[in-house]
């Protein structure tokens, strides 16, 4: 006798209404997650005109949608004025390439590629 005992079933339009905000969130917050944090080694610092402009070793991965200016950190350089500052704001120029700022995000007025 079945009496009393509940029928459990799956509701598969739940189910997969609910996998799919798993994946699109996800799928949005891990590009976002993987450049958070994310170090990169420094091959060059040079003087462009009136640019500091770094050049990282592999691809940065930092979006330079408009040219968009962006905060970064910098150490271990073993340069006084890149080191001794905790963060700077940077431009991306390119793949590998990022123009370096003040945190106010003002040209760098000092030699700092020397």
């Amino acid at each position: 006798s079945s009496e009393g005992m509940d029928e459990c079933t799956v509701d598969y339009l739940r189910a997969s209404l609910l996998v799919s905000c798993v994946v699109g969130t996800l799928t949005t917050l891990m590009p976002i997650l993987m450049t958070a944090k994310k170090r990169h080694r420094i091959v060059d610092a040079s003087q462009l005109g009136d640019q500091l402009v770094i050049t990282t070793l592999h691809l940065h991965g930092i979006r330079g949608f408009s040219r968009r200016i962006t905060t970064v950190k910098v150490s271990g350089t073993r340069h006084p004025l890149l080191d001794s500052t905790s963060n700077f704001k940077a431009r991306v120029l390119d793949g590998k390439r990022l123009e370096l700022l003040s945190n106010e995000g003002t040209q760098l007025s000092q030699d700092a590629a020397s």
